[in-house]
């Protein structure tokens, strides 16, 4: 299967437009779906974001009416995004609801932790289980019950488990050590638990999609890496109205039906810097 590498899900300031949602836009084109010539045609957009050199699952809306209903399930946490990614260190104790407060400087996008609410940061709450440890590092699977910018990231660090590989809030002396260049940080899993209408969208509550798992589990062994790959599988969906996009790029359903709403993406991560 074809790779595929997604330097970002925005346009960064140097202008590069080779982005998720400009990857989304031209596979829709190309199957007939978006057409922007039409100065009235909705264009094609993202529900959420992961971090830069980040892997894993990306929302994307194909009409307006998809777009509405998912930014209120994502808002009201009608869905859960779940991540892999490993802490540096054994983290204790096994399980833990994190809370703290988060003040992000646009200047330098970086964020700060810290255990005291003022007038400038935001309560931020992580939920994790730790899924294994190697000796040296933790394998954790993770809820944010608050969606900060680098709220992961920069929560672990602040308890002393920074990711591994992350460049701004890690130990670049235990990244060269392990030959990680980008954070080991995936969005892994998605879980649509509607308890308000989602009209076009219902089919989709109880449903349960995860990526495929990340290259960085193989650290825990190959037993780790295939119980995570125990997926669900997608041909549970009968309505004609959503696909799955792997690596492959292969959809789930190629209907022509004009309520196929929405787009899971999984892109591997960066190849760039």
């Amino acid at each position: 299967q074809r790779q595929m590498c997604i330097r970002d899900s925005h346009e960064d300031e140097s202008g590069d437009s080779d982005t998720l949602i400009n990857r989304i836009k031209s596979y829709l084109y190309r199957k007939g779906e978006y057409h922007p010539e039409n100065e009235l045609s909705f264009a094609p957009a993202l529900c959420n974001r992961i971090d830069r050199n980040t892997c894993g699952i990306v929302i994307a809306a194909k009409n307006a009416e998809s777009l509405r209903i998912l930014n209120q399930k994502i808002r009201d946490r009608e869905l859960t995004k779940l991540y892999l990614c490993i802490a540096c260190g054994k983290v204790t104790p096994d399980s833990a609801t994190l809370t703290a407060y988060l003040e992000k400087n646009s200047n330098t996008n970086t964020v700060k932790i810290s255990d005291k609410k003022t007038k400038s940061n935001l309560t931020i709450k992580t939920k994790y289980k730790v899924i294994a440890y190697n000796g040296e590092n933790s394998l954790l699977k993770v809820d944010l019950l608050t969606g900060r910018t680098h709220q992961i990231r920069a929560h672990l660090a602040y308890i002393g488990h920074a990711l591994l590989g992350d460049g701004k809030y890690g130990n670049n002396k235990l990244n060269k050590k392990y030959g990680f260049k980008y954070q080991a940080l995936c969005s892994y899993e998605l879980q649509f638990k509607f308890t308000t209408d989602a009209g076009c969208l219902s089919y989709l509550d109880g449903k349960c999609f995860k990526a495929k798992a990340p290259d960085f589990v193989k650290m825990f062994g190959s037993n780790i890496k295939l119980w995570l790959s125990a997926v669900r599988s997608e041909s549970d969906i009968t309505d004609k109205n959503a696909g799955i996009l792997k690596k492959s790029e292969k959809s789930v359903d190629k209907t022509k039906n004009p309520c196929y709403n929405i787009i899971a993406r999984y892109g591997e991560v960066s190849k760039w810097s």
